[in-house]
Order: structure tokens, then sequence, then C-alpha cells
């Protein structure tokens, strides 16, 4: 309560002073004697106002009242700082599961020291970032160690004065030891469930300012969101003194450390730049009044930049203060902490090369505690040999130096042949190991291609499959080999399309790959592989002009008519797509040896085209996804024989697809929840079992909107949220241009990159397209060919 709070009541009343004359007379000899002397009042008003405190504020009244009756205790000077956390994951190596471990429970070859705060770094979009490039991924660790910049905001972005968070964000494990990054007194430790959570603040008397050395303050170092508390109130601490672990309590979506320092203008600690009513009344929701920056100018004017005085003053010399009263200073005890240092070897790259590789190894140093050692101090050699002696060490014997952020990856073996190896590291009396690494022999690579289209002559609008066989210098098929550069497909004088514009490996099955072509206009037509600089042709194929042939009602009837499904009581309504149960999400990218092995062509035999649908000619982008389907019973049409693959999808319909899909019965018991929704309406059950697998929202205004089309991001998020797949939250792939690391759909559209179901063109994608039926069929027919289904 301030002084601007009191002016408004009645002065008569309630102050001790007033602007009226005193009373004349005796009367004033009375109204004396209830003045009291100038010390006397000061210690009257000084007591009221902490009472008004504790009746106010309750127990942080308490605690303000305890702290101006009793000084805190006095800490060591000045001497450096140090960072609140010492290692961080080595984020983008760890496993999914280790990504959601404690720390503890992390292996000491996914930790490194703690990496720089760069600003400039954290900027840099995760598209522009090449993978297996140590200095990228040293940027991606970057960027997920520090998510939330000073003054950034929560879009992840890494911009620093975007927002008007602040603190620093530190993403760590569950348990991280966390340290005092300089001598202090704490003054606050508190267990909360709300707000910053279990958190621990630190007075730093007579500090040098961020912006001039020569200039002392008063600074409050706060670490929030603990997961527990090692200090207590009026402890003092000294400079990298262990104080909590880090955790998610209070209001924190994720284990994490909020690094914050206020200044001395700030009236509380740790400092928020404004209140929740200041928040409602911009209509902001917490998150958006930190991405919106509100109350920016109350965190410039109350906090400094945390990092970057951490990073300014930081000093790897440790003072600590004396028993004596009069808080003389020396140096700690010095100890031969390297005495029995522990070295952890790993193999950059995985487990198996090839023969002619280079074998890259990252080496860590650790104290007898288990720390990585930041700049060791040792004159022992580091010694480095081959168990088996195979291959060549570009260097056989390592220094302190080679140690000064406690990690070297300046080891390297060259010229391994075929068999296992090991890497061993001695020092002093003891041997490290490496884990065992494989060279194995190089595969062949292919001398050309065979082009062979299963047809040589068609009419326009038609189609025929083109096998791509892989052949050594004799002519004969191989199947086990290594491409060299992915091999361009491409179509002679614009007759036809190929389905493919190039290929991959995993493209080969049996050393064979298949693509299709369709016969737009009259000609002749090659079809050339184009592979390391030489080119591979087909036989001319031949286009030849036709009216295609619409097949008769008794065709339509028997090519699958049986499979045709219309919603019940709804005979104008779009049908379902039926998926039999054995049709799941795919788990993995790799083909199997049981996908079928194209047969070779027979160039002989013209079988004719059947038209899956009345309305999906040859020439359809389609028809290829149709057909397979059809064929295979995965899809129905209209009562009419048509499919019409270019209506749009609705959500209704793609809930429908998805519940099918991933083999989920549908609840008969409804639970009405959206107005727009009727019980009559065929999709009512389907609507009402997402809903309660929780894969499905209405939108702000309560409804569904069941005949909106669903687009492309909807559907993926739908799609792995349904079927239950563990979705990565961490960005670790190159993503299309379209989508951001930062987008709410970005880790499902990571998923299908992934299982390989997303058809990326120019490598871009467009969240926001409204699918069609044919869209629905084409990503249907991808986890089909990835899950082998015959």
């Amino acid at each position: 309560m301030t002084n601007k709070n009191y002016q408004k009541k009645d002065k008569k009343k309630n102050s001790l002073y007033s602007d009226e004359l005193p009373p004349r007379g005796d009367a004033w000899k009375k109204h004396e004697f209830f003045l009291p002397e100038p010390k006397t009042l000061a210690i009257v008003i000084m007591v009221s106002v902490l009472t008004l405190l504790v009746a106010f504020f309750g127990e942080r009244g308490a605690k303000y009242l305890t702290s101006v009756l009793s000084p805190i205790p006095q800490h060591a000077p000045f001497n450096g700082t140090t960072y609140p956390v010492k290692q961080a994951p080595n984020w983008v190596k760890l496993t999914e599961s280790e990504r959601k471990a404690n720390f503890s429970a992390l292996p000491a070859d996914k930790l490194i020291s703690v990496p720089a705060y760069n600003p400039t770094r954290l900027v840099i979009p995760n598209t522009t970032l090449k993978w297996n490039d140590a200095n990228d991924d040293a940027i991606r660790n970057e960027k997920i160690t520090y998510p939330v910049p000073y003054l950034g905001t929560y879009k992840l972005d890494g911009v620093e004065g975007a927002g008007s968070h602040p603190a620093v964000d530190i993403k760590v494990p569950e348990g991280t030891p966390v340290y005092a990054i300089a001598n202090g007194t704490v003054i606050k430790a508190e267990n909360s469930s709300g707000g910053f959570g279990n958190h621990i603040v630190l007075q730093h008397n007579d500090f040098p300012s961020l912006d001039d050395e020569n200039v002392k303050t008063t600074l409050f170092s706060s670490y929030n969101h603990l997961s527990s508390i090692s200090v207590k109130i009026n402890d003092v601490v000294t400079k990298g003194q262990l104080i909590g672990f880090s955790g998610s309590t209070g209001t924190a979506t994720t284990p994490h450390l909020h690094f914050q320092i206020d200044n001395s203008n700030s009236a509380w600690h740790p400092y928020w730049p404004f209140t929740g009513a200041e928040q409602r009344a911009a209509g902001y929701s917490f998150f958006d009044a930190i991405n919106n920056g509100l109350g920016r100018g109350n965190a410039v004017a109350n906090t400094v930049n945390p990092m970057k005085y951490v990073q300014k003053y930081f000093s790897d010399q440790m003072i600590v203060a004396s028993a004596n009263p009069e808080l003389t200073v020396a140096l700690a005890n010095v100890v031969d902490e390297y005495e029995r240092l522990t070295f952890v070897v790993q193999v950059a790259g995985g487990e198996k090369f090839t023969e002619g590789d280079e074998v890259k190894f990252v080496i860590q140093a650790f104290d007898e505690k288990g720390n990585l050692v930041s700049k060791p101090v040792f004159t022992d050699e580091v010694k480095l040999s081959l168990l088996n002696g195979n291959g060549n060490l570009n260097n056989s014997v390592l220094s302190a130096a080679n140690f000064k952020a406690g990690i070297s990856s300046t080891v390297a073996v060259s010229g391994a042949k075929v068999g296992k190896e090991k890497l061993l590291v001695r020092f002093r009396d003891r041997e490290f190991s490496s884990p065992e690494f494989e060279m194995v022999a190089k595969r062949p690579v292919p001398a050309g291609f065979f082009v062979l289209p299963a047809q040589v002559s068609l009419e326009t609008g038609k189609a025929t499959d083109v096998v791509i066989r892989a052949v050594d210098l004799n002519g004969n098929k191989i199947t086990d080999f290594d491409l060299l550069e992915s091999p361009a497909l491409s179509a002679t004088n614009g007759v036809g399309d190929l389905s493919a514009s190039a290929l991959t490996f995993g493209n080969f099955s049996n050393g064979e790959a298949s693509v299709n072509f369709t016969a737009k206009t009259a000609g002749t037509s090659e079809i050339i592989v184009n592979y390391h600089g030489q080119e591979f042709k087909s036989p001319a194929i031949t286009v030849t002009e036709t009216v295609p042939t619409v097949p008769t009602d008794a065709q339509v009837q028997d090519s699958g008519s049986s499979m045709i499904v219309a919603p019940e009581n709804q005979q104008s309504a779009a049908p379902e797509i039926v998926v039999p149960s054995q049709i799941v999400v795919p788990e993995t990218l790799a083909v199997t040896s049981e996908t079928p092995t194209p047969a070779a062509p027979d160039t002989s035999v013209q079988p004719a085209v059947t038209l899956p649908f009345t309305d999906v000619l040859a020439n359809n982008p389609h028809f290829a996804a149709l057909t397979a389907l059809k064929s295979k019973r995965l899809v129905a049409g209209y009562p009419d024989g048509t499919f019409k693959p270019d209506n749009p999808v609705t959500r209704a319909e793609a809930i429908a697809f998805i519940l099918r899909g991933i083999n989920q019965s549908v609840r008969e018991k409804l639970n009405l929840i959206f107005p727009d929704v009727s019980a009559q309406a065929w999709y009512a059950k389907y609507v009402s079992t997402a809903f309660e697998l929780g894969f499905v929202k209405g939108y702000p205004d309560g409804k569904f909107r069941p005949d909106a089309t669903v687009n492309l991001a909807e559907f993926f998020t739908m799609l792995f949220v349904g079927a239950k797949v563990d979705i990565d939250p961490q960005i670790t792939v190159a993503l299309p241009e379209g989508i951001t690391a930062t987008d709410w759909f970005a880790p499902y559209f990571q998923e299908a990159i992934k299982k390989n179901i997303l058809e990326v063109k120019d490598n871009k994608v467009e969240p926001g397209k409204p699918l069609t039926r044919g869209d629905i069929a084409d990503i249907l027919y991808k986890v089909m060919q990835v899950e082998g289904v015959k």
C-alpha cells in the first residue's frame, strides 16, 4: 500500500498531521499532549507500516518485517561469476527416452559443458542448419538450451527484445545441479506450487554494474522452478556453491531453470513486469502478454540481462569467506582434484563405418565427483592407441591444453581395414576405452541402369510402369549397392509425365525401382536415367491419340461396386473412405525385404488399363494411388461409380477415415459436445469418439464445424494423435519451406517426413492446403507402400 492510497483518506480523521490551525487555549495543551516527539513518531510510523504489511500481506509481510529488523549476514566480496548450471545435455545426440530422463540418469557421454549464451546464434533459423555438421549441431544445442532469451518471447525464435520475458530460460533435465553465480546471501528460499515454483533469491552487495565495472550496486539473482532447494534464508553462499536442483514447479510446462537478475530498482524479487490485472485489461493470456511485450519497459528498468552479466564477469578463481567475524577473504585450499581424472571416450557418427571412412572420437574429462572438468591442470600425458592396431591415429598423445572445455574432439583414425576396433586412452595408472566400432567393406556401385517400360505403345491418357534395374559392368543385376548420387529421371519430347523425377536407394528393392509414365500427347518418348555423368535410355515409347472409353455399368459393378459405402440415411452425403484394420501408421521408413519385387517387364504383352472409377482416367494424378487402393479394397466410390477425387474432405470425413485407419472402434453411446453436431448426423458417433480420445477439439466459439474443409496441418495432427504416435516435440530434421520449428504443427510434419508419407515438392509445403479425396488417397497409398501391404 502506497502513500497515495493513504492520501485518499480523510486527513482530519486519519492523519497525524493536519492542515488546520491548532486549537486555542487549553485545548492546545490537550492536542500537544498527544503529539509524539519526532523520534517517537518515527518509531510509531515504522511499526504501524510493518504491522500493516503483516496484516495485508501475511507471510510475505512477516518475512519483510523480519528482514528489516534483522539485517542479512554479509557475504564475501565480489570475485567474479560462474554459470548457474555447469552441464547440459548434448541435445542433438539424445534418444527419445533420454530427452525425458532425469539428469542423473543421463550417460556421461551425452553431457557437455553448458554452451555460451550468444543471441546472434540463437536467431539462426533451423532450416539453414545442416545435419552432421559440428558447427551447426553446436548451434542447435545452443538454441535448445536457451529457448527463451532475455526480453524474448515464447515463440522460440531466439530474438532478444521481442517480448517482455525478464529472464533467460535454460532448458535442462529435471534434477540438474544449480549453482550460485557469485558470492551472496540467501534472502528467499521458497517452496511454492504456483508462479515461480520452488525458487531461491540471492542478494549480492557492492557488485559491479553490467554497464560499468567501476560503478557498484546491489543485485538480486533468482533461480526458479526448482525441484528442490538446498539452502535456507540468511545462508551465506560462495560462487559455484550447489544451492538446488532444476525442475518444473510452478508455472512451467517443462523442466528448465528460469534464471533472472534484478537490479536495485526492483521492489520485489523475482521481479515481474506486469500484474494479472494489467494482463486481463490488455485482453491477453499469460503467454500472449509476454509475446506482445506487455511491461517491457518495466523489465528493462528493473532487471539486467543475466547471462550477459555472468559471461562479462566470468572467472574460474574461487574465493571463499572465512569463519572470521570480520569476513577476511582467503583463497580456498587447493587440492589435486585432477589426480584421478576419468575419461569417457565415444565414437562420433555411430558404430559402423565403410572401409576408407575417417572415424572421429570425442573424449571428455571428469573429476572424481563426476563433474565435467573445465581447464584441467595436469602435466602427465594422455596416451592413445588402437586395441588391434587397425588404422592410423592422427594423434597419439593429448595434454591438458586439449581439454580447455573438458572435451577433446581432435582425435581421428584413418585407413582402417574391415574389422572391429577400439580406441584406448591411458592416463597415469588407468585405462579407458571407446565403444567397439566396425569397418565394413564398401558395397559396389552400379555401372549403369536398364530402363524397361512395361509397354512401348500407348494411347494418350494411358500409363505404364517403367522398371529401373541396377546392373554391373557385365549387365548383371546387382541387389546390394551404394549410390554415388540420386539417379535423375526425365522423359524426352514432352510426350508424357513421370511419377518421379529422381530415385534414392530406398526406392530400390532387389535391385529394381519402379516409376509410372503417363502419356499426354501423340509422339515418341524415351525415359532417361542420368547418373554420375552418364545417360541410360529406355526403348522408344510410341503414343497415339485416342478417345478414352468409359466403362459400362457392368464393368463398374465388376470392379468392386460392393465396396461403395454411403452414410446411413444420408444418400446425398459424401461417402466414407474405407480402411481395413491392418493398415496402421508406419513406425519405420525402411522398405523391408518383403516388399514385392517388380517382375521383369514382358514387352510382348500389352495388358488393357482398367479404370478404378469412371471419373479417374489414366492421366489423373491420383490414378496410381486409386488403382492400387481399389484393387486392395481400401477405398470406395459413390453409387454412380465415380470417386470425385477433387471434392474437398470435411473435418467429419477426415475423422471417420482416421478412426478406421487406426482400427479404433466407434462408440455407439453419443456424447454430444458440439452444438453444430446433431445426433442424427452420420458422423456424430465419429466426432464423439474422436473427442473422447482427445484428438479433436472445437473452435473458440464452441462449435466443431463438421463441414469445414480439413487442411494438411490439421489432418497430420489428427492422424498422429489419434494413432497415439509418440511425437518428438523437439525439431531434429530439416523442415521444408512453409514450416518453421516454432509452428504448432511442426512436430507432426516432422513425423510425416520421418515416416516418408509427406509429399514435398521443390522443398515447399503448404500446411494450410485444403485436402481433397484424392489427396487422402495419396496419403493412404504412401502409408501402404511404407508398410509393404500386399
